[in-house]
């Protein structure tokens, strides 16, 4: 066996939320396998091998374990919709903003520029449904109908705030498109300004309460510790992405914009030491978010509770989901005795890396260590 690049060693995820799993998850899983797959993507025997193994639906029936099978249906095929963007299986790169290769009548992305475009089309058939601004192609087509069971399930509100976090996401992946482009790494204060909306996280953190039956108004949304556990949410879940991904991108993308090959090019160390160093930066940011939930958390109404054990849950679905997952473990889809397989095992501990309490010292992030306005903890409406 050879191989030029090996997976690094990737310490146990620090997570304090418990592990959960939908009671109906393989009838989830099933059905999301056939959804996509009726678009006419993965049509082989080794692509639904892949998907079989790659468990992205996981992810919805972990983070909504008690939730109506139906709703965590959608989630779980959203989940699937955005995770299959630049896996090669049955010989080909399916499409997806990222992949740069689209199937059917869709045209290459091979620029920002080109992206922007087909991304602010993209947007407004999400707000417009019927609009037909982009030739027809199963990765649109299977985004527009998980929009369209979105709009049965939510208020015209919650549909909008979805797909505000759609136009997130895509501005953020036009920007990391353009790094690629251009053959350039950011700095690690850009990178982690960028990751956070790039991760995408922020589009199923908008399904929460679509998917859990509640309504949150703006001005739940809007109080500012709610707002920083979210984002502090969506960031841990995207580091924590960069971490278990490391090994698929050093192997697909090039350049490899990832959180440990910003560390070491910023400290100048060998990767093996950067993913230390990342750790560190992610459980300081994990113990931040635990002690403003658990300080907050009886000051907020039923609603703002659900959302923050939704965000919560969230982070501990992506970690669960993700050891098991091909995408991370075989990212080149090869049989192990031909190619290097990761391993995230133990994936999970109770203890954090540091137990550094001050603030991150880039200007962005360092918001979420406000401290809590006094008397907020002790009251509940």
């Amino acid at each position: 066996m050879s191989c030029e690049t090996a997976p690094l060693k990737i310490p146990p995820f620090f997570c304090p939320v418990p592990p959960a799993l939908h009671p109906e998850s393989e009838l989830i899983d099933r059905r999301s396998i056939d959804w996509l797959r009726g678009y006419g993507l993965f049509p082989t025997p080794q692509g639904l091998a892949y998907l079989r193994g790659s468990h992205f639906p996981e992810m919805a029936c972990r983070a909504f374990p008690d939730g109506d099978t139906d709703r965590v249906q959608v989630m779980a095929d959203f989940v699937q919709w955005t995770l299959y963007d630049d896996v090669a299986v049955d010989g080909n790169d399916f499409p997806g903003l990222r992949a740069g290769e689209g199937q059917g009548t869709a045209p290459r992305i091979t620029s920002a520029g080109q992206l922007a475009e087909v991304a602010g089309k993209l947007l407004r058939m999400l707000e417009v449904p019927g609009a037909n601004l982009l030739p027809p192609d199963p990765w649109v087509e299977s985004l527009m109908a998980v929009r369209d069971r979105i709009a049965l399930l939510a208020t015209p509100a919650q549909t909008q705030r979805w797909t505000a976090a759609f136009r997130e996401y895509l501005l953020a992946t036009c920007w990391n498109r353009d790094l690629h482009h251009r053959r350039r790494l950011p700095t690690l204060a850009d990178y982690l300004t960028l990751r956070t909306p790039d991760g995408g996280v922020q589009m199923y953190v908008a399904l929460s309460e679509i998917i859990g039956g509640y309504r949150l108004t703006a001005d739940d949304l809007a109080r500012p510790e709610v707002r920083a556990l979210k984002e502090m949410a969506c960031t841990i879940i995207a580091w924590d992405n960069d971490l278990f991904s490391h090994y698929k991108e050093t192997l697909t993308e090039s350049p490899c914009i990832n959180l440990v090959d910003i560390v070491a090019a910023e400290h100048r160390c060998p990767a093996q030491a950067a993913v230390t160093e990342a750790v560190a930066l992610r459980d300081r940011v994990m113990l931040r978010y635990t002690h403003l939930a658990d300080s907050v958390l009886p000051s907020l109404t039923a609603p703002q509770r659900r959302y923050v054990t939704d965000l919560g849950r969230l982070i501990a679905a992506n970690i669960d989901m993700s050891a098991g997952s091909l995408r991370y473990i075989n990212p080149l889809n090869g049989p192990p005795d031909k190619t290097l397989w990761a391993d995230f095992h133990p994936v999970r501990t109770d203890t954090p890396s540091t137990t550094d309490p001050r603030p991150l010292p880039y200007s962005d992030l360092a918001g979420w260590w406000q401290p809590v306005p006094d008397g907020v903890a002790a009251r509940r409406p």
